[in-house]
This record gives C-alpha cells, sequence and structure tokens, in this order.
C-alpha cells in the first residue's frame, strides 16, 4: 500500500534508521518532528548535524532561527551567513531571504 506509517513512533524509528546510514534530509525531518514536539535541543541537535552534513534546508533554517530568535539569540549577521551558504547549497528559500 506504501506511503507514510501513521503511527508517528513508527515514522521516527524509520527515520532515525535512515538518519543512521547517513541520510541528511531523515536527520533534518527528525529535527522538524522533534520542534513540532516542543522537544527543541533533540530537535536543534538534529537540524544542526544536517546542516553540518551539507544540507542546505538544515542550512536555511538555523538562518531563519537566527533570524526571529527562535531558539537562537537574534543575531542578522550569522543569519545572513547561514541563508548565504544554504543558498549556496542550493535552497530557493534561502534565496528569498537574502
Amino acid at each position: 500500500r506504501g506511503g507514510l506509517p501513521k503511527s508517528r513512533k513508527k515514522a521516527i524509528a524509520y527515520l532515525e534508521e535512515a538518519d543512521k546510514l547517513g541520510y541528511p534530509k531523515a536527520t533534518y525531518n527528525l529535527g522538524i518532528i522533534y520542534f513540532h514536539l516542543n522537544d527543541m535541543d533533540k530537535g536543534y541537535s538534529y537540524i544542526y548535524n544536517a546542516h553540518t552534513k551539507g544540507y542546505a534546508n538544515a542550512t536555511n533554517f538555523i538562518a531563519k532561527l537566527l533570524l526571529h530568535g527562535k531558539y537562537l539569540k537574534k543575531d542578522y549577521k550569522q543569519a545572513v551567513k547561514f541563508f548565504e551558504l544554504a543558498s549556496q547549497r542550493g535552497s530557493i528559500d534561502a534565496n528569498c531571504n537574502l
């Protein structure tokens, strides 16, 4: 039948397995899930990890956190640096934010 698992626990388990296999998109998606579950420290850890693996959406997400001062201290100069890096990595969203 395919599609996403209906169980959040199963989805997290599948993403954790993909993360262990080195898929940065899975790492990023885990971070987003944990942010939505209000586990900000765990969420940021995953997102930062995806950023260090070169995943543009994670880099862009960190830039937005810096820009808006959510979770991270507001820092416009750092936000611009992260947006520029995300843009270099291919993030169209980052281009729109520059």
